[in-house]
């Protein structure tokens, strides 16, 4: 059960992280570029909402419509393991992004993933 918490956390953790390295209150500097994603990036807040809704959730709803029934025909632990190493990988992919649509594949298949945690 400890396992389960942990990988539950991690997973809210990981998919809100959007939310908290974005600001579009302040001016563009090379400082800021070194601290929030839009600025190095270079989105608009058109794009970020996009990235912070349909962008994750579009993926995360198609996969946890196939995600029960996989989960209850094959062994959870291995799941579990991989869906948490594959949104790591997206998340690692996402940090590496240069351009808007790289994030927005990270978002997705962050989602796609993290659909698989939910039935375990």
């Amino acid at each position: 059960m400890g396992a389960l918490l942990l990988v539950f956390v991690s997973n809210q953790w990981s998919r809100a992280l959007i939310y908290y390295i974005n600001n579009f209150n302040i001016p563009i500097t090379p400082e800021a570029a070194q601290l929030y994603a839009n600025i190095d990036i270079g989105y608009n807040t058109e794009q970020y909402s996009i990235l912070a809704s349909v962008g994750f959730t579009s993926a995360f709803a198609l996969a946890s419509l196939f995600a029960g029934e996989v989960v209850a025909k094959y062994d959870r632990a291995k799941i579990n393991t991989v869906a948490a190493l594959a949104w790591s990988a997206a998340l690692a992919f996402g940090s590496l992004a240069t351009t808007f649509p790289q994030l927005l594949l990270s978002r997705s298949l962050m989602g796609f993933a993290m659909a698989a945690t939910t039935p375990v």
